[in-house]
């Protein structure tokens, strides 16, 4: 404790201790931090992950299966790249006769296939 002289009469009596200021941050204690980033954070990855990469393709292809486009099914975050993947390794394997000028069988298998299946109207998810 300081001492002070008090009131101009010089009596040097000590002073009461002060209060610590009250600043507006100490007014919202346990209101900041980490649970709004984490809500924020958790938005993000729903809006993100679940609603642009499940919900959303799922309901764009149900719209699109109601007006007669079909197509091989969607899957999670994969799309139709493993199929495609597969289809391009067999045709890879296959020779092209050099006046044989129809190439899509070794450009784009995959098509030629799913066109086959399904009919010139298709939908095909790349993820």
């Amino acid at each position: 404790m300081r001492e002070e002289p008090r009131g101009g009469a010089g009596r040097g009596e000590p002073l009461p201790p002060r209060a610590a200021p009250v600043y507006r941050t100490d007014l919202r204690r346990g209101h900041g931090g980490a649970r709004p980033a984490a809500a924020l954070a958790a938005a993000w990855l729903w809006d993100y992950a679940v609603a642009r990469h499940l919900l959303r393709p799922r309901a764009v292809a149900s719209v699109l299966r109601a007006q007669g486009v079909r197509g091989p099914p969607y899957r999670y975050l994969r799309g139709s790249n493993g199929d495609v993947r597969r289809m391009r390794a067999e045709a890879d394997g296959a020779a092209l006769d050099a006046r044989d000028h129809d190439y899509l069988r070794k450009v784009v298998p995959h098509f030629l296939a799913w066109k086959d299946k399904y009919g010139i109207f298709l939908l095909i998810t790349i993820d």
